[in-house]
């Protein structure tokens, strides 16, 4: 579709090699600083077989959700910290978890 042909994907040994000798800057902050958090949250639906199930038997079924809070750095716009929480933890808590991590 692209008129792309001769594009490889590098196989699962040929990624291992390559991450031996990969350089990963990792960033470490000063706790002293002052920094500006964004903090956002937002519901997952979980899927599964019991989703396939109601929808061929039209049957009813409790959905699960889960909740994930993200932090975000407003400088550097990097993700400070992340957690997936239960439905029932409101947008406060999660943050204050968020930020004592």
């Amino acid at each position: 579709m692209l008129g792309i042909t001769c594009l490889s994907t590098p196989d699962y040994t040929s990624i291992c090699k390559r991450t031996k000798t990969l350089d990963v800057p990792i960033m470490v902050y000063d706790r002293r600083e002052t920094r500006r958090l964004f903090i956002d949250s937002t519901g997952l639906k979980i899927f599964g077989e019991g989703e396939w199930k109601v929808k061929q038997h039209v049957s009813s079924k409790r959905r699960a959700w889960r909740k994930v809070h993200i932090a975000v750095d407003g400088s550097s716009l990097s993700i400070h910290a992340v957690e997936t929480t239960k439905a029932n933890v409101d947008d406060a808590e999660g943050a204050v978890r968020l930020i004592r991590r």
